[in-house]
């Protein structure tokens, strides 16, 4: 069986299994969505940070990259690799 958050599972989703819209809520849970009761409960505060650069479904992962390619291109012509690099890898 193929496990949802396992890489190869994780790739399967973006190119085309599972509901193209959105995650399933056990999906994000196990991936480091942000749930009170396994924040407070459970002590997991690194949800506070996963959930922030986890994805809701396939086409908002999908938007997210392509805006990002656009925009850090155009930026790293204007400003150079180096800065560029440094402000994608802090972000």
């Amino acid at each position: 069986a193929i496990y949802p958050s396992s890489p190869r599972g994780m790739r399967e989703w973006m190119v085309g299994g599972g509901d193209m819209f959105k995650f399933s809520f056990h999906f994000m849970l196990e991936w480091g969505g942000r749930h009170l009761p396994k924040i407070y409960e459970e002590q997991q505060w690194w949800r506070w940070v996963t959930s922030v650069v986890i994805h809701d479904g396939r086409q908002h992962l999908w938007g997210n990259m392509i805006i990002f390619v656009i925009l850090s291109a155009h930026l790293e012509n204007k400003y150079g690799t180096f800065p560029i690099t440094i402000i994608a890898t802090l972000s």
